[in-house]
């Protein structure tokens, strides 16, 4: 059986209309966005860890040298998402918080060791995380004004500390209970009432 001109056009339109309604569903309903300060960024090993263990999270780094001076506003409104996660280290903390200021709702911000200028926290940051370092650097341990949390301090210095494994424990399960609530809360809009 031969097919015509016509034919292959209209059998490549069913697999072009079949390969993007596969990465339509494909859109994960988490984004995280990771946000190094100036210099080589220090979150890889992070990043890499909420690429394996949260599956349900498109995960993007801001900037390897320069994060700090991303427009996270455009990263975070590219695709529409149930949870927008930022996580800065060092001079990324500032940019992150500054980002949220532009935005509606930011779900969750982890501020590691910000560095040098202190900042007054987003209203529009629904929950924060803040690491400091144990060890004593040059670069100045800069405080979140209107933090409502006590900074967890986690042993080492300013480049060392956002490979913790506790410091990643503890920012995973973050992403899992801001994802596991949002699931709760999709399921009971959902539901009936009886």
């Amino acid at each position: 059986m031969r097919i015509n001109t016509s034919q292959w056009r209209q059998l490549l339109l069913v697999m072009l209309m079949a390969w993007l309604l596969g990465a339509c569903a494909k859109t994960k309903p988490t984004l995280v966005v990771t946000v190094g300060g100036m210099g080589y960024s220090q979150l890889r090993t992070l990043r890499l860890m909420i690429i394996q263990e949260c599956p349900y999270a498109k995960v993007v780094n801001a900037g390897g040298w320069d994060g700090h001076n991303a427009n996270l506003k455009r990263i975070a409104e590219s695709k529409p998402r149930t949870n927008i996660i930022f996580i800065g280290h060092s001079f990324g903390c500032g940019a992150i918080n500054e980002a949220a200021e532009k935005m509606q709702k930011l779900d969750l911000a982890v501020f590691i060791d910000p560095a040098w200028n202190d900042f007054n926290l987003s209203k529009n940051i629904v929950d924060h995380i803040w690491y400091q370092r144990s060890g004593m650097g040059i670069e100045r341990q800069a405080q979140i004004v209107g933090s409502t949390v006590t900074p967890r301090t986690i042993k080492g210095g300013h480049n060392d500390i956002p490979h913790s494994p506790m410091l990643i424990a503890e920012v995973i399960n973050a992403i899992h209970a801001i994802h596991e609530k949002s699931e709760a809360a999709a399921k009971a809009a959902e539901t009936p009432p009886p």
